[in-house]
């Protein structure tokens, strides 16, 4: 029987609502062998006592998942770092952490100019330990009722080109390729098609990525075997995952989309 690796799943330290335990359980639920947790900008549960005390069979691949600009829209890159992770590295990204709770902040700032007032301590209370993003303040003004959807949290206030919204400060391409490089990692273009990136995935391909996420949620089998063909073509590795959130990102479960584990087996050969 083949074994399979879901490679793109987000957890309580970033926007997702599973913690660790529950990810894991999840996984060996769908008979995967493999998963990797790729929250936003931070590695923080990595260095989780749940985490640190694991000794399960579920075998997994440290990941993160990097915000960076491309010709002026946000792009994401998923960096695995198959040889794991060293101390350096949860110093690298502890700023970032800081810069989005800063960014959340001031989104807060800016509803509450428009008659929205959120606690600000409140709010810290409510990310806890996560890396604070805008799906954290979409949840916090659900609870609050002052929107009946996440959707209309972003449609109304936080999405781009909306009263509260505030661009993120982020690497380049380039330069984000060159940090999760530095890092130790193996760095993949993170859904392509969603992003919008198929015109320019020649281009992005000369800049230092080792693959491309292939298998993702709503993909065509057609739209698959693209990025196959075009990751061979170009000599890139494959990855792909469910993208699970858990129940903030329309409830996609853990291995709903998964990989080969041979695919796995090359991340290693690179």
């Amino acid at each position: 029987m083949q074994d399979y690796a879901d490679l793109h799943i987000h957890s309580k330290f970033s926007d997702g609502t599973f913690s660790f335990s529950e990810i894991i359980s999840r996984a060996a639920k769908s008979s995967l062998r493999c998963v990797s947790v790729t929250d936003h900008d931070n590695i923080d549960i990595y260095k989780s006592p749940e985490f640190l005390n694991y000794h399960g069979e579920v075998e997994i691949i440290k990941g993160v998942e990097l915000s960076v600009g491309y010709q002026r829209k946000e792009v994401h890159l998923l960096g695995y770092f198959p040889d794991g992770l060293d101390e350096n590295v949860f110093s690298s990204f502890a700023s970032m952490k800081q810069e989005r709770l800063s960014r959340a902040l001031a989104i807060l700032g800016k509803l509450r100019q428009l008659g929205i007032d959120l606690d600000e301590e409140e709010f810290r209370g409510f990310v806890k330990d996560s890396s604070a993003g805008r799906m954290h303040i979409a949840v916090f003004l659900r609870d609050k009722g002052f929107i009946s959807s996440y959707s209309e949290a972003f449609s109304r206030y936080i999405g781009e080109g909306c009263p509260a919204y505030i661009p993120r400060r982020r690497f380049g391409f380039t330069e984000g390729v060159e940090f999760l490089k530095k890092q130790g990692a193996l760095v993949f273009l993170a859904h392509p098609a969603v992003s919008g990136l198929d015109p320019v995935l020649t281009e992005l391909a000369s800049m230092g990525i080792d693959g491309i996420e292939a298998f993702y949620p709503g993909y065509s089998r057609e739209k698959i075997d693209y990025y196959l063909n075009f990751a061979r073509k170009h000599n890139l590795l494959a990855s792909g995952g469910s993208d699970c959130h858990g129940e903030f990102r329309n409830n996609i479960e853990i291995g709903s989309v998964k990989i080969p584990y041979e695919y796995v087996e090359r991340f290693r050969k690179k």
